[in-house]
């Protein structure tokens, strides 16, 4: 009953994430879902992601990108991509509540995460978790002759999930190889010891893990050689402490006399999330080690180590998009744990009622405040079903249309004009989506120019190396880029990514002095002579652009 009720939830939103998807326009104008489509499109071009291109991430949604393009030739592809993703996400968060709770509580908890919808492109982010997720409470709840098979499952979901997103990946490898030696020490009768329990059940995990992680280095040692795998490991997890570094925010304090202002949800959600961890991990472990694990103490203990290992994101990325990036593990945990406390804390005598009682109201007080507020964060870029399917479609699989009265295309047609097919681009510093539409091979090794990622040595001293070996044809950046003293409104938004570059800054000033269209937003520079005359006219006040969304 509770699988077919799954699979009809996944039909339903995977329709209603479909009617409800962006529009063109706002993959034109949305550089955050550009930084994967950007890459994704250099995979054409026979660029290896972490090796060519600098990614902080993991390779595999590059090329789920790269799959969804060359599937359909159109957007499309990356629509049904992250629509499939999340309503896969929001079913099995039907299927893990439900199966704990019961079935009013696992559709409340899939409508739940449906309100607070991370970012559209942020998909994996989700799914990945809650597989993982899925599989311990599979293997906790696995009779004894199949524990083994269900460990190995569990480590080929944790290495698919550090193909995604290797700091997830890694973190909730460590955390699941702990717990898994940590329950199988309990006692089991006509079994090994202990010990040797334990080490069997990290040796299945890792085996599947390695299985995964192993066969992505063996495609990139038989591509790049063994230094590209080196050089993988070194951008990937150098880029990773770079983004938290050059973007980490100070933790928010929150407004005592406000609790569902924004300052104070951004405050208390990462403290339940703390809280829901803390809370599944000692039901968890305290029942499976007794030998009592049940159906809620065993999705808590999953939804706690996969926490673990995710929650780290929403403590130093603490606007409130990232920390629902984080929160499908916490959305499981916190309503399997509310329905716990209501059903027990309240209702059933404790020796340590009082403090039970206190804890429970102060939990519930923050899973109130944050269930409240982080819906001003969710679906923020979906939009509401749409009357009308087919047009948006149809206006999906065409990405660049020459008859449209958006004025952001005008770039995009001006550099399809500019340039051959084979010629690369640079787009400084934030515009990444441009790569998907014009569909043209990128100079260097990085996509977007942040602060504080791979804006020193010796990421910068590769990337304009690389530039300088493939001199592009054109460069796109914002209005005013060549003036003296630059104080136009475009120059004001990025002044902080272009003074982190400034090394790329000055580079481009030198060389790229021609000016080759310029419509107030956005400008195209070229080498002196390098188009002709009749290829560097300027447009009327009408023209339009896009830089960086």
């Amino acid at each position: 009953m509770i699988r077919r009720l799954a699979i009809a939830l996944l039909a339903f939103w995977l329709v209603l994430l479909l009617l409800c998807s962006p529009r063109r326009s706002h993959f034109l104008r949305n550089s955050d879902h550009g930084f994967q489509l950007g890459q994704g499109s250099q995979v054409q071009f026979g660029k290896t992601p972490g090796v060519d291109t600098y990614n902080p991430y993991g390779p595999a949604v590059i090329y789920v990108s790269a799959l969804s393009h060359w599937a359909t030739g159109s957007l499309v592809g990356e629509v049904f991509v992250c629509s499939l993703g999340y309503a896969a996400s929001l079913s099995l968060i039907f299927l893990l509540v439900a199966r704990s709770s019961g079935l009013p509580v696992g559709l409340l908890a899939s409508v739940g995460g449906f309100v607070v919808l991370a970012r559209f492109y942020k998909w994996y982010m989700w799914l990945w978790p809650l597989l993982i997720v899925w599989a311990l409470e599979r293997w906790l709840r696995a009779p004894p002759d199949r524990r083994g098979g269900a460990l190995v499952r569990l480590g080929l979901v944790v290495g698919a999930t550090w193909l995604f997103r290797a700091d997830f990946g890694s973190a909730c490898a460590f955390w699941s190889t702990v717990v898994c030696f940590l329950v199988e020490l309990r006692p089991r009768p006509g079994s090994c010891g202990g010990m040797r329990r334990g080490a069997i059940a990290v040796g299945l995990v890792v085996s599947g893990f390695a299985l995964i992680v192993g066969s992505w280095f063996l495609f990139l040692a038989l591509r790049e050689g063994l230094s590209g795998c080196v050089y993988f490991l070194h951008s990937t997890f150098g880029g990773a402490m770079s983004v938290q570094t050059g973007m980490g925010g100070q933790y928010p304090r929150p407004n005592w006399m406000n609790l569902l202002s924004p300052t104070s949800v951004r405050a208390i959600a990462p403290a339940m999330m703390l809280a829901t961890i803390a809370a599944g991990m000692w039901i968890g472990l305290r029942s499976e080690l007794r030998g009592r694990g049940g159906a809620r103490s065993r999705i808590l203990l999953a939804s706690a180590v996969v926490g673990l290992g995710t929650v780290h994101q929403a403590l130093y990325r603490t606007d409130g998009h990232h920390i629902l990036q984080a929160f499908a593990p916490t959305i499981v945990g916190s309503i399997v744990l509310a329905d716990t406390i209501l059903r027990r804390a309240f209702l059933r005598s404790t020796r340590r009622r009082h403090l039970v009682r206190l804890s429970a109201v102060l939990y519930l007080c923050m899973f109130g405040i944050a269930a409240t507020g982080l819906p001003l964060w969710g679906r923020i870029q979906l939009r509401m079903p749409t009357p009308r399917p087919v047009p948006h479609f149809e206006e999906l699989a065409n990405p660049v249309d020459r008859t449209t009265r958006d004025s952001r295309m005008q770039p995009v047609l001006r550099i399809l004009e500019l340039t051959e097919p084979d010629e690369s681009i640079l787009i400084f510093p934030v515009a990444p989506q441009l790569y998907f539409f014009v569909q043209r091979r990128m100079s260097g090794k990085l996509h977007a120019y942040y602060t504080g990622m791979y804006s020193f040595s010796p990421w910068s001293d590769d990337n304009l190396a690389e530039i300088r070996a493939d001199m592009p044809a054109l460069v796109v950046v914002p209005s005013g880029f060549n003036e003296p003293h630059r104080h136009s409104e475009e120059i004001m938004r990025f002044e902080a990514y272009i003074s982190a570059h400034d090394y790329l800054d000055q580079f481009l000033l030198q060389h790229y002095t021609e000016v080759l269209y310029d419509d107030g937003r956005t400008m195209l520079l070229g080498r002196p002579g390098s188009h002709g005359p009749a290829r560097g006219t300027r447009p009327g006040p009408t023209g339009g652009g896009s830089q960086g969304g």
